[in-house]
């Protein structure tokens, strides 16, 4: 038997199309979480732009995990440096490339712990071209 304590120290940044199914949203997040070797009860917010705040499917995975949706302006995200910007990103949004789903996880989490520099625990994964997914970890 193993004992598995969660800190919640994790954000799950996220971007995605529109509309995308709730199903695959969830079975993504579960399947990275599994391969990484994380607790879901380790995550404390998920992260995204403004522009989703009110997808379905990304309000559904913060229920299920009942931890906080958290929403970022584009040109905020923008001015966040990852290592995976991403050029369709900036046309989409009007601004220079970026990674939704980066930024989004390390402003969500020196938002939520702004006494600690987060990192990128995960970089941006992709999910059949409608989902990508990072994890920051925010951790002395």
């Amino acid at each position: 038997t193993t004992l598995r304590v969660a800190v919640p120290r994790l954000v799950l940044g996220l971007g995605c199309r529109k509309d995308i199914p709730a199903n695959l949203v969830q079975s993504a997040v579960h399947d990275l979480l599994a391969q990484q070797g994380l607790e879901p009860l380790a995550l404390a917010a998920l992260a995204t732009v403004d522009e989703k705040l009110q997808e379905p499917a990304l309000l559904a995975l913060a229920g299920s995990l009942r931890i906080p949706l958290r929403g970022f302006a584009a040109s905020d995200l923008a001015l966040c440096p990852t290592p995976n910007p991403s050029a369709a990103a900036g046309r989409r949004f009007d601004q220079p490339p970026f990674s939704v789903c980066e930024a989004a996880a390390l402003l969500g989490a020196s938002q939520i712990f702004p006494a600690v520099a987060p990192r990128l625990l995960v970089p941006k994964t992709a999910v059949q071209g409608q989902l990508t997914m990072s994890i920051a970890l925010a951790a002395a």
